[in-house]
């Protein structure tokens, strides 16, 4: 019994006191006969002291819930609205994409016939010289 008398270290309120206060707040004249050191020892009321539960709130009224369904509709809309513009931005990558490819493909083709044109050139400038020096020496 001289440990109820002891004040708590973290609310200096005596553990008598405490208990009391739990079956004030809690409305259970029970709750003043539970012994302190098993209170003590749960989760709930281990060094915390006790909390008086919330005031319950009047439920809202039917303006402020209309209003807050017209936000979630206005919300919806332009979620809606943001998927539609995904959709659009993909399939506008995705064209892109394949241009790029394209291109890419048209840049290769591209080198390939300036290296052909330049090995072309290269042998018939070889055929002329070969012509010239040919017709030099009849």
């Amino acid at each position: 019994m001289a440990q109820n008398a002891q004040a708590s270290p973290v609310t200096n309120i005596s553990r008598k006191t405490q208990a009391t206060q739990a079956g004030q707040y809690y409305g259970s004249p029970q709750l003043t006969q539970i012994p302190f050191s098993y209170m003590m020892n749960t989760t709930n009321f281990y060094g915390q002291g006790f909390i008086p539960p919330a005031t319950p709130s009047p439920p809202p009224s039917s303006d402020i819930l209309s209003s807050i369904l017209e936000r979630l509709n206005s919300v919806d809309k332009k979620l809606s609205q943001l998927d539609q513009i995904h959709q659009t931005v993909s399939g506008i990558v995705s064209r892109i994409d394949k241009i790029e490819q394209r291109m890419n493909s048209f840049e290769t083709r591209m080198k390939e016939l300036e290296k052909s044109i330049d090995f072309s050139r290269n042998m018939i400038e070889n055929i002329t010289k070969k012509n010239r020096v040919n017709s030099t020496q009849l």
